[in-house]
């Protein structure tokens, strides 16, 4: 029989209660008030270099990546039951708040993170795959070098129908999810990691599974994401930021226990950003088919594969 954790203030609930929606509030995190109510992953790359001065809350020299504005605004989180970090460009459906309560609260599961790369604009207006789902389950070493990161790849496409309810997963998007906000609170996004871009998804999936919590696929599609080209962070002094990212990651893989090349990074606070106690980072790795040691095999391959059925890792 599976068995959860205590989870405060929403496991202290009956279904009813929720599903009435009794004091079920959110609480979207924002990364700047007068630029929009989210937690931004390629948007924030992008609107810190690029967007006017009244727009800013720091100069430019000081911004150094998502990391830092996703911690800047969990401290904005109260007593709030539930959190949903999503990127900017993002077009809800109606009653999305609804539905994407529901397809949590049918999880039974407390410890449970609703997250996927969300689909394209364009398929909102097509209903060319309103039959699909998207599962995240490929990934890859990022670079050649022996401080690389996690990379995850783009989502495959499921049946909806083989997906009644929300599929476990074992990849976390950092732009979009939403589960309760004990997993905001107590697992932080790391602000010591500046200009740090690919790696802080897997880094902070493999803190929070091992803090007991559990990834789920979307079972039906509550938002649809506008891609384009944008410009990001590592235009503008990459070849000093380069320097300052290489010890980001360094910072990453130490905590995780990778080995590193330097201890040149910065030590604040490490013990706060470290893995849980309820799953071992063993059987992290064996849950999510991705061996963080691996070497580099190229950048257009899926050299990890996890997109089987999951089973759940009890603790």
């Amino acid at each position: 029989m599976k068995t959860y954790q205590p989870y405060g203030r929403v496991s202290s609930r009956d279904r009813e209660r929720r599903a009435a929606g009794w004091d079920l509030r959110f609480a979207v995190l924002m990364v700047f008030p007068v630029i929009c109510l989210v937690v931004v992953l390629y948007e924030f790359l992008y609107l810190q270099e690029y967007t006017s001065n009244e727009a800013q809350d720091a100069p430019v020299e000081e911004r150094s990546g998502p990391t830092a504005a996703r911690y800047e605004t969990e401290k904005g989180i109260t007593d709030e039951d539930f959190c949903m970090t999503i990127d900017s460009h993002l077009v809800f459906i109606p009653k999305w708040d609804e539905k994407i309560a529901a397809q949590w609260d049918s999880l039974d599961n407390p410890m449970a993170i609703v997250s996927v790369y969300p689909k394209s604009t364009e398929h909102l207006t097509k209903h060319d795959v309103d039959d699909k789902v998207q599962l995240m389950c490929m990934s890859r070493i990022e670079t050649k070098d022996k401080d690389s990161m996690v990379q995850y790849a783009a989502p495959m496409w499921i049946d909806k129908e083989d997906t009644p309810k929300p599929r476990l997963m074992s990849q976390l998007a950092g732009g979009f999810n939403f589960g309760g906000c004990t997993q905001a609170k107590e697992v932080r996004n790391d602000p010591y990691t500046p200009y740090l871009f690919h790696g802080e998804e897997y880094s902070r999936a493999a803190r929070l599974w091992t803090s007991g919590y559990d990834f789920y696929v979307p079972s039906e599609d509550v938002a649809y994401h506008w891609y384009e080209k944008r410009k990001v962070v590592w235009e503008r002094d990459w070849s000093e930021r380069y320097v300052v990212q290489q010890a980001s990651k360094r910072r990453i893989r130490y905590n995780l226990g990778l080995p590193v090349t330097a201890e040149d990074f910065d030590r604040t606070d490490l013990e706060k950003f470290a893995l849980g106690t309820k799953r071992t980072f063993a059987q992290w790795q064996n849950f999510s088919g991705i061996n963080p040691l691996a070497e580099f095999v190229g950048s257009d391959v899926s050299q990890f594969k996890n997109c089987g059925k999951l089973e759940y890792v009890p603790y």
